[in-house]
């Protein structure tokens, strides 16, 4: 393996080395290296993606030293990273023949070997090399858990993680993706029981307790989450993630004034992407400061914009403020970059509605319907809006329709009751708030909230006092 430097003086080292190679390569003379020297310029280009002229090194390398398996392990590597994995695998293949007692000609393999996919070959090679050596044995296991989970066995990747915090108990990448593992198992609640005992042993992990936030979190234990993460935030006061999901869990307890101030502390620390802004303009929305709103979505498109929820947010914003033909170019443009985004044409269907372009509205709605959207407040909508206009059979239509995708949804129910009178079919109406009332005798005024008139009707306001009667 390759001898380590003191880091103090590798960086100044290389520099120094790759000057005077590429003065060599300038004035076209010819100086000798030796292989580790020739490494450290490949690796020097490599950094920088400068994969080119990282192989330019290495055939200079190859002259000088034809014979280096060192040289033939690192060509192996160029050429996986220039998309040449075939020729990488033959070529480390023939390393392995003679280097078969090396784990790093193992770990180069089984890089290539999940370049192509072949995540059980991958891990048979990986299990070999961790047999073969003690060194780094917390990336072996972690770069088994990885194929595990490219195999979706959560729990062999699971395991694995375990084994990498053992070897390494500072090990960050392992302590984040067992976070994922537990939550592709939905073992959330074992999580947070690792998460505490480590940080029982290691109680200055700011990560353990950043992970352990998150899985409070997952759980709407949003007070034990913001805790967490303060905790993290105390231990590594410019931890930027912490700040910003401590600030997620406050919106959700509805603190708006307080999760902005939180959001605003991740700027410190130049963390204040498109996402941060879009969040704040949201709290500001909730608590209908439409300026503020409105700047922070712009804020948020300006640094992205491929945000489409930072454009929605500008146009509902601006429908909150009785401009709807404005918004309809926002609430467009959000559609063009997530197209198959039911909740933004459902937007665009009430926007249109208010601006009584009907038929556009009932596309949007169509469309709606077509992304399968989940709630049954689309389909009281589209039909409010075929009702509204007099086509009272069509609005029957789609509340039915409606109710064969959410037989459990009373409001739905009384809808029907309610187009029902309103066309004047009062026995059917009748007959379907018996129904109503059998299903949720409680939910009766989302009939005369939406047709007071029914209350006039004495048939129906019998019907729900005797569904009101104590038994």
């Amino acid at each position: 393996m390759k001898e380590e430097k003191d880091p103090s003086f590798e960086e100044n080292d290389n520099a120094l080395l790759v000057e005077r190679y590429e003065r060599m390569m300038a004035k076209g003379e010819h100086h000798f290296y030796d292989v580790e020297e020739f490494e450290d310029i490949m690796d020097h280009y490599m950094a920088f993606g400068k994969i080119a002229q990282a192989m330019e090194v290495l055939r200079l390398a190859k002259a000088q030293h034809p014979f280096d398996f060192d040289l033939m392990m690192r060509e192996a590597e160029l050429l996986a990273v220039s998309n040449k994995p075939k020729e990488a695998l033959s070529l480390i293949e023939k390393v392995e023949m003679v280097e078969f007692n090396n784990p790093d000609v193992l770990l180069i393999k089984a890089s290539i070997l999940s370049q192509l996919g072949r995540s059980k070959d991958t891990i048979e090679c990986l299990k070999t090399a961790a047999r073969m050596t003690k060194e780094n044995r917390d990336t072996i296991y972690l770069s088994l858990s990885y194929e595990y989970q490219n195999l979706e066995r959560f729990t062999d990747a699971l395991r694995y993680l375990h084994l990498a915090l053992q070897a390494n108990p500072a090990n960050e990448d392992a302590l984040y993706e067992l976070a994922f593992c537990y939550d592709q198992l939905e073992r959330m609640e074992e999580s947070i029981l690792f998460y505490q005992e480590f940080i029982d042993r290691r109680p200055y992990s700011q990560h353990a307790w950043y992970n352990l936030g998150n899985a409070y979190s997952r759980l709407g234990r949003l007070e034990e989450g913001i805790d967490a993460y303060d905790y993290a935030i105390i231990i590594q006061d410019d931890f930027a993630a912490a700040y910003f999901n401590k600030a997620n869990l406050m919106a959700r307890q509805k603190r708006y004034q307080k999760a902005i101030e939180v959001y605003k502390e991740t700027e410190k620390f130049g963390f204040a992407d498109a996402l941060t802004f879009y969040y704040i303009g949201e709290c500001f929305e909730k608590m209908e400061q439409w300026d503020s709103a409105l700047a922070n979505y712009r804020k948020a498109v300006a640094k992205d914009e491929f945000l489409a929820d930072g454009w929605l947010g500008i146009g509902i914003v601006l429908d909150y403020q009785g401009q709807h033909r404005e918004c309809l170019s926002y609430v467009q443009k959000a559609i063009d970059l997530d197209a198959d985004n039911a909740d933004y044409w459902y937007v665009l269907a009430e926007v249109q509605e208010k601006l009584e372009n009907f038929e556009a509205a009932k596309q949007a709605f169509e469309r709606v319907l077509a992304l399968e959207y989940a709630d049954e407040d689309v389909w009281l909508d589209y039909s409010n809006l075929y009702f509204k206009q007099g086509v009272t059979e069509r609005a029957v239509e789609v509340v039915l329709e409606g109710m064969a995708h959410h037989p459990d949804k009373s409001d739905l129910y009384y809808r029907l009751t309610a187009y029902l009178l309103g066309w004047g079919r009062e026995k059917q109406a009748l007959e379907m708030l018996q129904l109503a009332l059998e299903f949720d005798p409680g939910n009766y005024n989302a009939l005369l909230d939406y047709l007071p008139n029914a209350s006039k009707l004495s048939s129906v306001v019998d019907m729900i006092q005797n569904y009101q009667q104590p038994e």
